[in-house]
């Protein structure tokens, strides 16, 4: 697992949680039962969530990240938090089955994209090549980094092979401004 698919634990989240007794940890977990909800309605294919600058959009972010992602261990975590006391139905063939917190902890693939990552690493590449800025922007190397993770796990590598996703074009670009300069 890796930077981009199903981050690990280590979070400014997971950091919060860990000093809960601080007086600075604010318990909003049971978020995660209203998102799992949503999930469960069975007609959403997204779910964004926003808030305004300065709210808690990255601490939002790593919770969910935490609580979905197969990267993580995280039911330590979770088990003293206001999300352990969740409960709900999921409808499975027809029939309503009541549901814990425990449903989707650590059970689902999590793409977790911090455009302050993809910044330094775009910045870096126009550091190194003062004209690559005419070659790729910053959305293509989003795009090129996650195919590429993804193409790393077995899991996913077959399905975008089948669904002929490749970086061919970025590689290109990248080899050429290499050679160029």
């Amino acid at each position: 697992m890796g930077t981009f698919l199903n981050p690990g634990g280590n979070n400014v989240f997971t950091e919060l949680v860990a000093e809960q007794n601080s007086g600075i940890f604010v318990d909003k977990t049971d978020f995660i039962g209203q998102a799992v909800d949503r999930m469960d309605a069975g007609d959403f294919k997204l779910i964004a969530f926003t808030k305004p600058r300065r709210f808690g959009k990255t601490v939002t972010a790593h919770m969910l990240a935490s609580y979905f992602s197969r990267g993580a261990d995280s039911k330590a975590l979770f088990s003293g938090l206001k999300v352990s006391a969740y409960t709900g139905t999921k409808i499975i063939d027809g029939k309503k089955k009541e549901i814990t917190y425990e449903e989707y902890l650590n059970k689902c693939n999590v793409i977790y994209l911090d455009m302050n990552i993809v910044n330094a690493r775009y910045n870096n590449l126009v550091r190194k090549s003062a004209k690559i800025e005419e070659v790729i922007d910053i959305v293509d190397l989003t795009e090129y980094l996650v195919i590429r993770e993804l193409k790393e796990e077995p899991e996913f590598a077959p399905v975008l092979t089948k669904a002929g996703i490749s970086n061919i074009g970025l590689n290109e670009a990248l080899c050429q401004k290499s050679t160029r300069n």
